[in-house]
This record gives structure tokens, C-alpha cells and sequence, in this order.
């Protein structure tokens, strides 16, 4: 459907808030030593990450589980578009191998309609004076698409991690 139809299906967003200053989140986000503690869902891992946050800039990670493709490491690579620190980024991000060759979803058994490059835009608003944040994720996949391949459980773990990470290294906002 073209981007303008107003019957278009809508796509993957959701929305967190959570006990600590945007700054905070923001860091946890983008901080690869403390994006490699929380940034996956259940059973997974993320052996490997580089963020370079900024116009241009690249985030180049994997995920890995044993349970999911004999343990094969699944890469992500994108380029930042837009970065406004702590409030918001957008960038354009693909699966990709290793050297950052991009693949099609389906290389890490996601169906053959899972977009082959997706847009997200990461929002981090204060709220209560500053002292939580509402976060927003939103991704160019389409909802059923998303739903069909996992995502919505995927995210909604992953924000849990996030959650319990930040609870771990801001006690004092929990």
C-alpha cells in the first residue's frame, strides 16, 4: 500500500515508561556495555555490539540463543539518521552477516514478507518533571507481519529487560 493510503496497515510501536530521567534510558540505550546486558529478548544474548550515535553514525550488533538456528549469531547493522540526544533517534537498520553484508530476513527464519530494511525511531519523553521517561519504539513493520514473526513478544521482553537493567543500575529511581 502506498504510504499515503489512510487504509495502510499500521506498524510496530510501543510504548514504555519507565522510572528514570531520559538521560538514563538514553545512555542504557546507546551505551554499547550496557546495551550487551538487556538488549534481547528471552534465552538470547548480544555477544557483539558497536553504536556510534550520531548523524551517519553505525549500530552494528548480534543476538544469539542456543535455542534459536543451532545457535548462529543473527546480525543487525544500521546508519543513525537523525540523533537529538536524549530525545530521540531515527535510523535505518537491515539484517546483515557478519561483515555487514545485508540478508534477507528470511537468512534468520523470519517470513518472506518481513521488510528487508526498517525504519526506527526511538523516543525518549520526560515525564513527572523529568524524573521517568516514556519511551516509544516505533519500526516499519507492518503489525501482522510483526505479530506473525514474534516481534511484539520479542520487544515486550526486551523492554522488560530494560526495565529490570535500569532498576539494577538506578536503585534509587525504583
Amino acid at each position: 500500500m502506498a504510504a499515503n493510503d489512510k487504509t495502510a496497515e499500521p506498524i510496530l510501536t510501543l510504548t514504555r515508561v519507565f522510572n528514570a530521567p531520559p538521560e538514563v534510558v538514553f545512555k542504557a540505550w546507546y551505551e554499547p556495555d550496557q546495551f550487551k546486558q538487556w538488549f534481547a529478548p528471552d534465552g538470547f544474548s548480544i555477544p557483539h555490539c558497536e553504536i556510534d550515535p550520531r548523524p551517519g553514525g553505525i549500530l552494528v550488533f548480534s543476538m544469539q540463543s542456543p535455542q534459536w538456528l543451532e545457535g548462529r549469531e543473527i546480525w543487525s547493522r544500521g546508519v543513525f539518521r537523525e540523533v537529538d540526544v536524549p530525545r530521540r533517534t531515527v535510523s535505518a537498520i537491515h539484517f546483515s552477516d557478519e561483515k555487514g553484508n545485508r540478508l534477507k530476513p528470511s537468512a534468520y527464519g523470519l517470513s518472506e514478507d518481513f521488510p528487508e530494511e526498517m525504519v526506527m525511531t526511538v523516543i525518549f519523553e520526560p515525564e513527572d518533571s523529568g524524573k521517568k521517561t516514556k519511551l516509544t519504539v516505533t519500526q516499519s513493520v507492518p503489525l501482522s507481519v510483526a505479530e506473525r514473526n514474534g516481534a511484539l513478544i520479542g520487544w515486550g521482553q526486551t523492554l522488560d529487560h530494560l526495565e529490570a537493567h535500569l532498576k539494577k543500575s538506578t536503585p534509587e529511581a525504583y
